[in-house]
Order: structure tokens, then C-alpha cells, then sequence
């Protein structure tokens, strides 16, 4: 829970295309992705969607 209230804490006041900008592509140790890098996936699935 620290890490995604961490997350929202710095994508906070940015605009969606700021915050997927900032968070894609962040991986997690030898991961292939992390929870950053879900989140901006998520964003761009919603806002593909309007």
C-alpha cells in the first residue's frame, strides 16, 4: 500500500499524458515492469477509451 500511495503522491496534479509519460517503461528490478509502469498502462487503456 506505501508504494501506491507513494505513486499517486508524484503523479499528483499532472495532467494523464504527464503521468504516463513519466511513469511507462519503469521496471522493477529484473522485471519486465512494475507498479508505476501498470499504472501508466492503465491510464493509457482509460484514455483510449473516451
Amino acid at each position: 500500500m506505501g508504494n501506491t500511495q507513494g505513486v499517486a503522491a508524484l503523479v499528483k496534479g499532472l495532467t494523464v499524458d504527464e503521468a504516463i509519460n513519466k511513469l511507462k517503461g519503469i521496471r522493477c528490478g529484473s522485471k519486465q515492469t512494475s507498479c508505476p509502469d501498470q499504472l501508466a498502462t492503465a491510464l493509457q487503456e482509460a484514455k483510449n477509451q473516451d
